[in-house]
């Protein structure tokens, strides 16, 4: 049984002794407290000749009743006495209903305020109705109109699901298309129950349109059910007259991205093209963002440019895909054309360039961008600081990004470990072991990347014994260990001397040991001359690798320092039947406009 359908348990005070003042408020009574407030008012209307005597005692006895037969009620009342003040009475009686707490849902009272008080009169002044209309499928606009602002502001899921029976009873889901569709965008968009919606969408509308079709799409796409979403794209698209438009295209290119679909995408792309969509902005936008995701950047900039309105959405899309894939000086050369077409950036641009700074090692850069965003007055939200902290750490400019960091209004686990992290990289060990416990001190949570910047810190000072405690530390935190943080154990022990434990380490680990592994543990041999493990780890290197020569040469190296000679020219040997050749040194140097490699003879 519905609440508001059930009885009123509790006695309350006459209505008829509230209005006129002869009911005096208890200490203890909370109905007493919560009624009192409005007493003045009542008696005030009363002697006035508002409301009438015969109003009184029928609102006292519609308050005994259930909800629903208050409503039926209130019609008689308000047609039988609407000729003492009709619609101020109809106003007070509302303040009774809410004060006595009747109206737990009030679905079915702002149902009969939207009938009893339409039409509007041309004065703006209501005007009541003698009866109400029968629920059937085609009630006045008013009522339609109201019904979508009700889902509009829907305060719970518990009152959308009263609105949802109300409607189905009223027999208004069948036959408007447009309240079905906000339904189903009320209940995926504040309550996060998409389940619900799919539910309705499947049984409550029977000839969905486009509009409808692209709505369940996109929210399923946004709530992270790609595999549902691309379904109902074919079932949308298996219907002849159904149109797939410019809204269609761009979140089943989202769901693409979820499941890693790069064949679906490109699919997608060319029935875009088939339908002429290609050159919509908005698909324009969901494309360099889909073929960004993937590392596509030729195709990304393909779509890009073949797209003739580019507004400031693409442009950024298409600065943080280059910076993303690693192409910083692209990143940096696209903003310079964004500039030039006289589109400004805002905060994304900014995080996007300042990550390829970052790559590129470019302090001037940065701090141009660093100098930008100060005079647009963008402060240090979390991302931007955290941006900016990790340029100026990647920069090896550790005073301006501990100064940013100060200044951060709101620090999470990124900015700590960006700082910590930069430390570990760069040696300097007391900062980020400082840095660690001051984290643990606001309790900040740790994640991987601030394991991996203190045992950093511990492989660069030689500190074997505070890495096993921060790698023992992790399960406390209930960080899994990654191949990185081995690889920092196994460089700590093989810069140390123990190339043996590092061998039996790697054995007990619980995964495949990778090139950074095995690389570090070489290295290790190489220093301390342990012939017989690097001699082991340099082939498994080399079956891993054939085609870099770096390993080839250490061996050779290792067996020449023992005076292994012969092993040293079979390597050397091999190398030249692999056709492996030494890849030359360079070096890197900042130009006018961006940093370029020099390569060295």
């Amino acid at each position: 049984m519905w609440r508001w359908m059930t009885p009123i348990k509790k006695k309350h005070p006459s209505t008829h002794d509230v209005f006129v003042g002869n009911w005096e408020p208890t200490k203890n009574n909370t109905l007493s407290k919560r009624l009192s407030g409005f007493k003045a008012t009542m008696n005030v209307l009363y002697r006035n000749q508002i409301c009438g005597q015969g109003f009184i005692d029928d609102m006292d006895n519609m308050i005994s009743h259930y909800y629903l037969r208050v409503l039926e009620e209130l019609r008689d009342a308000v047609v039988h006495w609407g000729s003492d003040g009709d619609f101020l009475c109809l106003l007070l009686f509302v303040v009774i209903l809410i004060v006595v707490d009747i109206a737990n849902c009030m679905v079915g009272f702002w149902e009969l305020w939207s009938l009893v008080l339409t039409p509007i009169t041309k004065n703006g002044a209501p005007e009541i109705q003698a009866t109400f209309p029968p629920p059937q499928p085609c009630p006045n606009p008013n009522t339609i109109s109201y019904y979508f602002h009700l889902l509009q502001s829907s305060p719970s899921p518990r009152h959308l699901r009263h609105l949802h029976g109300r409607l189905l009873r009223l027999n208004l889901l069948l036959s408007y298309p447009l309240l079905s569709t906000k339904l189903l965008l009320s209940y995926s968009k504040p309550h996060n129950v998409i389940l619900s919606s799919l539910s309705l969408f499947l049984h409550s509308i029977p000839n969905p349109n486009s509009f409808t079709f692209n709505t369940l799409i996109s929210e399923l796409s946004r709530h992270s059910l790609p595999l549902k979403s691309l379904s109902f794209f074919l079932s949308m698209h298996s219907h002849g007259d159904l149109r797939i438009d410019h809204f269609t295209i761009p979140p089943v290119l989202r769901s693409c991205i979820s499941i890693r679909s790069l064949s679906a995408g490109v699919a997608i792309h060319g029935l875009s093209v088939k339908l002429g969509l290609d050159r919509n902005l908005f698909v324009g936008s969901a494309l360099v963002l889909f073929y960004n995701a993937f590392s596509h950047a030729k195709d990304a900039r393909k779509a890009f440019y073949e797209t003739p309105d580019r507004d400031y959405v693409l442009w950024t899309s298409m600065v943080s895909g280059y910076a993303q894939n690693g192409e910083a000086e692209l990143a940096l050369r696209v903003f310079r054309e964004m500039v030039r077409d006289g589109i400004e950036g805002d905060i994304v641009a900014a995080v996007s360039l300042l990550l390829a700074c970052g790559q590129l090692g470019s302090l001037r850069h940065g701090r141009s961008v660093h100098g930008f965003c100060v005079r647009r007055q963008f402060g240090l939200p979390l991302s931007l600081g955290n941006a900016v902290v990790d340029m100026y750490v990647k920069c090896g400019a550790f005073g301006y990004a501990e100064r940013v960091f100060g200044r951060m209004p709101i620090r999470d686990v990124i900015s700590w470990s960006a700082l910590i992290l930069g430390h570990g990289m760069n040696g300097r060990a007391d900062d980020a072991f400082e840095l660690f416990q001051r984290m643990q001190r606001e309790a900040v949570m740790p994640n991987s990347v601030t394991f991996l910047g203190v045992l950093s810190a511990c492989v660069h000072s030689g500190m074997v014994d505070k890495a096993w405690e921060f790698f023992h530390m992790m399960k406390k935190y209930k960080v899994e260990p990654e191949l990185k943080h081995y690889a920092c154990i196994v460089d700590a022990l093989g810069r140390s001397g123990q190339i043996v434990e590092a061998e039996e380490f790697l054995g007990k680990m619980p995964m495949e040991p990778d090139e950074a592994i095995l690389g570090a543990l070489l290295s290790g041999c190489r220093v301390h001359g342990n012939i017989d493990v690097g001699d082991r780890v340099a082939r498994k290197l080399m079956a891993m690798r054939p085609d870099k020569s770096g390993y080839y040469t250490i061996l050779a190296n290792m067996y020449s320092d023992v005076g292994r000679y012969e092993e040293a020219d079979k390597i050397r040997g091999l190398m030249k039947r692999l056709n492996v050749g030494k890849l030359p040194g360079c070096s890197l140097i900042e130009l006018d406009e961006f940093s370029s490699p020099t390569h060295l003879a």
